[in-house]
């Protein structure tokens, strides 16, 4: 589901606001998750990358991983401008959407 669409549905107890700060995922099980352990849930279902899904099951990784999902989050801002001004230095004057090839 997209969340920018101001017509999506949101699940209980998920405000429009909360879906577009953090990753949600809705487990298996019904409970909603966020941050790392979203990410967590989702690695389980993708079949190259459960092995990250185990060993983030090791003591102290999913904290470890949150308040890296975390320090990403207040990062996020930074990023998102730093590519945009890199991709229109990349991006010939009057040229946008050219293919070179």
């Amino acid at each position: 589901m997209d969340v920018c669409d101001a017509a999506a549905r949101l699940p209980d107890g998920l405000d429009r606001r909360a879906a577009l700060a953090r990753f949600h995922v809705m487990a298996p099980s019904g409970a909603m998750l966020s941050g790392a352990a979203a990410f967590v849930e989702v690695w389980r279902t993708l079949p190259r990358w459960r092995w990250l899904a185990r060993l983030a099951s090791l003591p102290l990784a999913l904290p470890l991983l949150e308040g890296a999902y975390r320090l990403f989050l207040n990062a996020r801002p930074l990023l998102v401008r730093v590519f945009i001004v890199l991709t229109r230095r990349a991006t010939p004057a009057g040229k946008a959407g050219h293919d070179p090839t």
